[in-house]
């Protein structure tokens, strides 16, 4: 049960870290960069602040992680789900979200006229 906790509060991590790259990259199309530059240069913004983020999660919970006593024992779901996860959607997020921005892009699946919308409230 405390695994399926843990799936949860790496869900709202990712998504928070997802919604924030997709900001990015409309911000930077909004600006006028091709796509492919778009994407680029919204994972070089990003990258800092999601790495960090995956960082400090997983240094925090490291110590829970390498314990090997009985209380411990109990929250080792929790936080075997957190920090793996992590790990592994880290390299996602800044590979897979411009990817699949870009497929959906030149699919036509995208809509162009509200960019300048969702761009200004990234900044403002």
């Amino acid at each position: 049960m405390l695994s399926m906790i843990g799936l949860v509060s790496l869900a709202g991590i990712l998504v928070n870290d997802s919604i924030v790259m997709v900001e990015f990259i409309k911000l930077r199309l909004s600006e006028g960069m091709i796509p492919i530059e778009a994407f680029s240069q919204a994972g070089r913004d990003r990258f800092r602040a999601v790495v960090l983020t995956t960082a400090t999660t997983c240094m925090g919970l490291m110590p829970m992680l390498l314990e090997t006593s009985m209380q411990a024992t109990v929250f080792k779901g929790l936080v075997v789900a957190i920090v793996f996860g992590e790990l592994f959607s880290t390299t996602m997020i800044l590979i897979l979200i411009p990817c699949s921005y870009s497929v959906l892009g030149q699919a036509g699946l995208l809509a162009t006229n509200d960019v300048n919308a969702d761009a200004v409230s990234v900044t403002g």
